[in-house]
């Protein structure tokens, strides 16, 4: 077994705090335990696939099991895996999954809703349940003349709702051939997009990004001046001490309501509202998540003020941590009612 990035070797022993944090930049990292990552070869061939894109193209081995080594920010929450995937590593990762690579295509015509290929979709029920949802939270942030943006929105199926009401709505997605109807593919990329969109959905992105600020810049710049942004990522830090997902391409950032926040900010967005909440997962069980709604502010850029979060809120990720899920599931709302209201007066409510 080859244990990446010999530098490692050694270093990492249980607890022990360690440099300082790939996102904020400022806490310092404990290590929260290793994992083997290991080619079975077993009948999952999506599983076996993902497997192989880690061991061949991101770590560079012909060896069958690599070992990554887990931490956590003291400061900020995030967690993450080190040796850290590169930005040009998740493309070639997304680059090996699709068939081929997508190009910029035509700016297409308007196409009218049209329910059925939407009932096709697998996990259909789901989606639209997620749809209602963020239909009816982002509702105070739009009119009729509202441009939507779905970054990384695959079809463009949470978007169903919007589409019904005849908001203009596009998507921006890698692997985005054919969008479902009523919606635009913009591309599988924001190059070239500038201050276009008066409404950016970042719905569970960010956990498969190399670099989080950096993809909240572009979709920044894309947005028009006071832009809304509303993200949305799994909580995933709980039972045991790190993650231990089956396979470590698909999701290589694991967020809390501090690291969140703070990626936002970085990003030059004023956070009006950032808590934990729940979705449906597409087994149709309920899911913890990190939700947030912000506006596009004057000049991205950090602030070290920022990264001293609520102890309220580090409290309740180590009680998450600590396994205590049903306990805290049936408080795991959405947005509370006020929440729009509150941020269109200026009060913010995550502080």
């Amino acid at each position: 077994m080859k244990v990446i990035s010999s530098y490692l070797g050694g270093l990492y022993a249980k607890g022990q705090k360690t440099g300082l944090c790939v996102l904020c930049k400022v806490g310092r990292v404990e290590a929260i335990g290793e994992q083997v990552v290991e080619n079975t070869n077993g009948p999952d061939q999506r599983l076996n696939l993902r497997i192989q894109i880690f061991l061949e193209d991101w770590i560079g081995t012909d060896e069958q099991s690599a070992t990554i080594r887990w931490c956590q920010c003291s400061s900020c929450g995030f967690a993450y895996y080190l040796p850290r995937p590169t930005p040009e590593m998740v493309s070639r990762k997304y680059q090996r999954l699709s068939s081929s690579p997508l190009k910029q295509p035509p700016f297409p015509g308007r196409i009218k809703y049209s329910s059925e290929p939407w009932h096709k979709l697998k996990h259909y029920d789901v989606y639209t349940e997620r749809a209602k949802e963020l239909f009816q939270l982002l509702s105070p942030w739009v009119s009729t003349r509202t441009r939507i943006m779905d970054f990384g929105g695959a079809q463009g199926a949470i978007l169903e709702y919007f589409v019904r009401a005849g908001f203009d709505c596009h998507v921006v997605d890698y692997g985005c051939r054919k969008p479902l109807p009523g919606i635009y593919y913009r591309g599988p990329d924001l190059q070239g997009v500038a201050e276009e969109y008066d409404l950016a959905i970042c719905n569970h992105v960010l956990e498969h990004v190399a670099d989080p600020i950096g993809e909240l810049l572009s979709v920044r710049k894309a947005l028009s001046e006071n832009g809304i942004i509303f993200v949305e990522v799994p909580l995933e830090l709980w039972n045991k001490q790190h993650p231990r997902p089956p396979e470590p391409v698909t999701h290589i950032n694991w967020f809390s309501v501090p690291s969140l926040r703070y990626c936002l900010k970085a990003a030059g967005f004023d956070v009006l509202d950032v808590h934990y909440s729940s979705f449906r997962t597409y087994s149709a069980k309920r899911g913890l998540a990190v939700r947030a709604i912000a506006r596009k502010s004057k000049a991205p850029g950090r602030n070290e003020a920022d990264l001293s979060p609520d102890i309220s809120e580090l409290l309740l990720l180590k009680e998450i941590q600590r396994g205590k899920v049903g306990a805290l599931m049936e408080n795991f709302v959405s947005l509370p009612p006020d929440w729009a209201t509150r941020a269109q007066s200026g009060e913010k409510g995550d502080e």
